[in-house]
């Protein structure tokens, strides 16, 4: 039944349209994969990671807020 509603030679021909939307597509599917990869990118990198093993903090001291008179919020003083 299938050999009859099909034609042998269709005559159709791909458009320049459709190249540049497939070119398109391929570069939305790169973006879209490697914003999905940053937004999970710790739960990626914990599963290879061996247990108990922590992100070092580069800078320990970048969550204390420094008041105007050169103090900081723990009462620690930024001059010796």
């Amino acid at each position: 039944m299938l050999v009859v509603c099909l034609p042998r030679h269709a005559w159709a021909y791909i458009d320049v349209g459709a190249g540049s939307m497939l070119l398109q597509g391929a570069i939305a599917a790169v973006l879209a994969g490697g914003y999905a990869i940053k937004l999970r990118w710790r739960s990626i990198a914990a599963r290879f990671s061996s247990p108990g093993q922590e992100e070092a903090d580069p800078d320990p001291d970048a969550d204390a807020t420094e008041t105007p008179d050169g103090e900081f919020a723990d009462g620690e003083s930024e001059k010796p």
